[in-house]
């Protein structure tokens, strides 16, 4: 008989079912060595993830949306759990934000890396630990807003994991402190063993107050230096994953922790002379202003359903949809419709068409205004280009004909 287990992960949406993934099941004290889990009794509590083995693979399956992954090696198996428990996280509790990205602490606030994988934020996030730094995540970050208006990130408890082999600049004593805190590896995997104190236990929450983007080169020494905030919103919008609010008050939220997070951009060749660096950087330096958000100011979280006019001839008249959130950020202007899909960065013509579209006006109204400002181009280009961007607008539910 196939043996089943079930644990209750804190702060996820159901439990997760293991049949038959014994190898898995034991692998979760020394992963989740910081997140509290424990074994439930069946029920009809709908399973938020079940683990099953056939045929020598792990196989994901849930009830909540579609999954379909597998695994032959155990290790491979918990890292997809976790992942996918990030997702549980962010169902139980719909008003979070979430970040792919690390954080460290900072004089009692956060720092945030949010990069896309491979940027070289879980082996700066390792360089650091063995600094002695306070490892908040490596992984992913859950944001709560407080009543305060303060960001504050909410640890998960998960050990954080290095990609083998180590780089091999990585000096002598470095590559020895990651073999004596070595956890579960295997050919792909190395997870760490924090000492005591150094991993945030599950829900212990800090503010943002520094939001730093990670930009590894091939040579050269590491370097902080200030980074335009539209380049930051960009990074926060593609590492994004929160689904649960409408994407008018995710980016009202994302403006708030930008405008007032202290932006920078770490420059780097070697992860361990790069953690060295900012930490000496920390040291000298104080913390930045904890990021605030004014909930006063946010859209409501609405999720009401606005239907998409179709009109695209150019004798209709267009407006901005009243409900758009609008944030503009160097020379980029970002906006979002609480009803409507998405985020979305203008930039050069299209933002110059967003302006006139704050009165009512029509597709011949902008290509004679564009026709004037650029009268070397083609009449007939531009009457195209202006019918594929209201098309996409109207399509986003940005603007409206009236």
């Amino acid at each position: 008989m196939t043996a089943t287990q079930r644990f209750y992960f804190t702060g996820t949406d159901g439990p997760v079912v293991f049949e038959g993934a014994d190898a898995v099941v034991s692998l979760l004290p020394e992963i989740f060595s910081d997140w509290p889990y424990a074994p439930v009794e069946g029920g009809m509590d709908v399973p938020t993830l079940t683990v099953s083995q056939r045929d020598g693979r792990f196989c994901f399956s849930s009830d909540h949306y579609d999954l379909s992954k597998s695994h032959s090696d155990p290790l491979h198996a918990a890292c997809t759990l976790l992942a996918e428990l990030a997702w549980s996280r962010i169902r139980a509790e719909q008003g979070l934000l979430c970040f792919h990205g690390a954080a460290i602490e900072r004089e009692g606030s956060l720092m945030l890396f949010p990069n896309q994988r491979r940027a070289g934020k879980s082996t700066l996030t390792a360089c650091l630990a063995a600094l002695g730094a306070h490892v908040f995540t490596d992984d992913y970050l859950p944001l709560r807003l407080g009543k305060d208006g303060a960001m504050r990130g909410i640890a998960n408890g998960a050990a954080p994991r290095l990609r083998r082999p180590l780089p091999k600049e990585f000096s002598q004593g470095l590559v020895r402190w990651m073999e004596h805190h070595a956890g579960p590896r295997n050919q792909q995997y190395l997870y760490l063993d924090l000492p005591d104190g150094q991993l945030a236990p599950h829900g212990e929450t800090l503010p943002i107050s520094t939001i730093i983007l990670l930009d590894r080169r091939e040579e050269g020494e590491a370097e902080l230096e200030p980074v335009a905030s539209s380049k930051v919103m960009r990074r926060l919008i593609r590492q994004n994953f929160s689904r649960s609010m409408n994407p008018a008050r995710v980016l009202a939220m994302l403006n708030g922790l930008v405008e007032t997070s202290q932006c920078l951009r770490l420059r780097y060749s070697n992860g361990e002379e790069a953690a060295a660096y900012l930490k000496a950087w920390c040291d000298a330096n104080p913390r930045g202003a904890t990021a605030r958000v004014d909930p006063s100011n946010l859209p409501p979280d609405s999720h009401a359903v606005y239907t998409t006019d179709k009109a695209v001839a150019g004798d209709h008249t267009y407006q901005r949809n009243p409900s758009v959130y609008e944030a503009q950020l160097q020379e980029d202007v970002f906006v979002a419709c609480a009803e409507g899909p998405g985020m979305h960065a203008f930039n050069g013509v299209t933002t110059g068409i967003w302006t006139l579209l704050l009165e009512p006006t029509t597709q011949e109204d902008i290509t004679q205004t564009l026709a004037a400002a650029f009268p070397e181009q083609p009449r007939e280009d531009l009457s195209q280009a202006v019918s594929k961007i209201i098309q996409a607008m109207l399509k986003h539910r940005l603007i409206m004909a009236v």
